[in-house]
């Protein structure tokens, strides 16, 4: 009886609806099965992947160093005057500030809503417009698209045998830095235990006291010999020239050959000679001297694209630097962040192995169990194309909910299945049975699915982060 057709078997094929014509057309519903794999499958390659989504608040970071300056100086001079010109931005939620000994920190953090470009745009337009308004000796401000006091996702040892410190600090600052720079989503590269050279002009005071000269005269001269500035221009009937005062000193002879007076060099009251900067940090790499750099990511940037921008310049400039000079990564946050998802991603398959051989041991049918087997995988890849289409990342939340979602998927699929197989154990035919099953709990199935999904609905109207979450 069962394997025969029933009369209602053609008014049941007659029916309307979404579900008859799938269950009319397998081959139909076998492309669209294809699509939604193919869909997904291509998703994989262009989903973003991190730790968690993107809740990363939009933060933007102005450093300031005034050398020799007090922090009560800094404060006052510098930080005071940039929050005033920042507070006129629009987007602002919070200012926060130190002042430290010859350096500023502001930091600005933006509402959500803000893209963190245009923020870092108007904070450089509000910091350039008040820099006549520092003191001369401040150095040029640096606005960076992160909190300068974060920790840096990554950091890389410099080993170079048999180089001078000088040679290996050139060597960072103008080459290897700049390079790690222009990989998109760093923020700022920090360096330690680099000492570059500088010219040091010791002064003897003996020889100062007795020729009447003063330090501030010593200061000013060397200042002068390095100053490169417009200074007015030159008519001659049609040709008018730019005049420009250069002044390029860049050795210790040519520094200790300036003159105080006409009968007084600089090297007659002063040594002047190539050195290295004060040693403030140390670093060592397996128990070797070394020199070290901290890669801090940008705000709402991927840790684990950075990291692999990272890691493709390191070997970039293993290629170009010399067979003395060395990179080696030593810490990495994403590699955590990948060994984590890589763990989720696996008790995700686990439990799908799992809730199979369960359908399995309960229904003791290898073709019943085959229905839930099909739909598992295809749910789960077609909603990797959905996620990438919505905007949205691969991370752990969004696979520990797909573990979730994959329970409703089986619970579907199982009460589809058993309804079915109540028809056509009342004498229905396979087709029949199958559209008649289905329609009859569709909607029950729908609404069931939805009231679940409707419970973490008022999770995301809650303020801040969890919200966003």
């Amino acid at each position: 009886m069962s394997g025969v057709e029933s009369p209602s078997d053609s008014a049941s094929a007659q029916a309307n609806g979404f579900v008859a014509v799938f269950i009319r057309r397998p081959i139909l519903a076998s492309v669209f099965s294809l699509l939604i794999i193919i869909a997904g499958l291509a998703a994989m390659f262009g989903v973003e992947v991190r730790e968690l989504p993107d809740v990363d608040q939009p933060v933007v970071t102005v450093q300031t160093a005034y050398p020799g300056a007090t922090p009560e100086s800094i404060d006052s001079e510098v930080t005071a005057i940039i929050e005033n010109a920042i507070a006129q931005i629009d987007g602002i939620k919070s200012i926060s500030s130190s002042s430290q000994f010859a350096s500023s920190n502001v930091v600005i953090e933006f509402s959500p809503n803000i893209d963190i470009n245009i923020a870092a745009t108007d904070v450089k337009n509000a910091v350039s417009a008040i820099q006549r308004d520092l003191p001369e000796d401040v150095e040029e401000p640096s606005v960076v698209k992160a909190d300068s006091d974060g920790s840096p996702i990554m950091r890389v040892a410099i080993l170079a045998d048999g180089m001078s410190q000088g040679d290996l600090g050139d060597l960072i600052d103008r080459i290897i830095i700049p390079r790690i720079q222009a990989v998109e989503g760093v923020a700022s590269v920090d360096d330690y235990g680099v000492r570059n050279r500088v010219i040091r002009v010791r002064l003897n005071p003996v020889q100062l006291a007795s020729r009447g000269i003063s330090v501030d005269d010593i200061a000013s001269l060397v200042a002068r010999s390095t100053v490169s500035a417009p200074s007015g221009t030159l008519k001659s009937g049609q040709q008018e020239l730019l005049i420009r005062a250069e002044a390029p000193s860049v050795t210790p002879e040519q520094i200790g050959a300036l003159r105080l007076d006409p009968l007084t060099l600089l090297s007659d009251v002063a040594l002047v000679e190539w050195d290295l900067e004060r040693e403030t940090r140390r670093a060592r790499s397996n128990g070797v001297q070394a020199a070290g750099m901290g890669i801090l990511r940008q705000a709402q940037s991927n840790t684990v694209a950075v990291a692999d921008g990272v890691r493709a310049a390191v070997r970039d400039l293993e290629r170009t630097l010399p067979d003395n000079v060395s990179l080696e990564i030593t810490s990495d946050d994403s590699i955590f962040i990948k060994r984590a998802i890589e763990e989720v991603i696996t008790t995700l398959v686990i439990s799908v192995f799992i809730v199979i051989c369960v359908i399995f041991a309960f229904l003791r049918s290898p073709r019943t169990t085959l229905i839930p087997t099909v739909a598992i995988p295809i749910s789960l890849i077609g909603v990797v194309a959905a996620i990438y289409l919505a905007g949205f990342s691969i991370n752990i939340l969004t696979l520990l909910a797909l573990v979730m979602a994959t329970g409703l998927v089986v619970d579907d699929a199982i009460v589809v299945t058993e309804n079915v197989e109540r028809w056509r154990a009342m004498g229905y035919g396979k087709r029949a049975a199958a559209l008649l099953g289905t329609r009859e709990i569709i909607l029950a199935v729908i609404a069931t699915t939805a009231t679940l999904a409707a419970v973490f609905v008022p999770i995301s109207f809650l303020p801040g982060q969890a919200g966003r979450l």
